[in-house]
């Protein structure tokens, strides 16, 4: 039984080791397309429009949440600004 126990305690300890080797470090400063190459970051507009999410060579790319100034939200996958892939627009 202890040896079960330890087995599953190392497998999630693993599991979540490598989940935060994965993770993408924090942009640094406000946004530049200069700096903020391979980063997850937010980015607001003076509407109200803001995106959560990752960075890549500038650009929106990867994971993100997209909130217009109206309230409407997308969660999803991005390409160079724009909504690709897998994704939920809730409006």
């Amino acid at each position: 039984m202890k040896q079960i126990s330890f087995i599953i305690s190392l497998f999630t300890f693993l599991v979540l080791s490598i989940s935060n080797a994965w993770a993408l470090p924090n942009c640094a400063g406000t946004y530049s397309a200069a700096n903020w190459k391979n980063c997850f970051g937010t980015y607001e507009w003076e509407n109200g429009e803001k995106y959560v999410g990752e960075f890549k060579d500038g650009n929106f790319n990867g994971q993100g949440t997209y909130t217009y100034a109206s309230g409407d939200k997308y969660v999803g996958e991005l390409n160079n600004g724009i909504r690709t892939g897998q994704g939920t627009y809730t409006y």
